[in-house]
């Protein structure tokens, strides 16, 4: 998933526009965090333990927001 994908996700789940908060300016420390960062890995150990991957990004953002609301009703956000 790129940082695009993750903005067209957010779109999508929170309505267009909402990535445009996101601010898309370079960062180079940033970047070489990210860069040493593996771009494919093997996952054979976690489906060993009955972990699956999610089936798109959208999915990810929508588990966040309603565990972010859910923490906010509990004030503890």
């Amino acid at each position: 998933t790129t940082p695009r994908e993750m903005a067209a996700a957010l779109d999508r789940v929170e309505g267009a526009g909402t990535s445009g908060l996101i601010d898309c300016a370079p960062d180079a420390r940033i970047e070489a965090i990210v860069g040493s960062w593996p771009s494919e890995f093997v996952t054979a150990r976690a489906a060993g333990l009955g972990l699956t991957a999610e089936d798109s990004f959208d999915t990810i953002v929508q588990a966040y927001l309603a565990s972010h609301a859910a923490d906010r009703r509990k004030g503890t956000s």
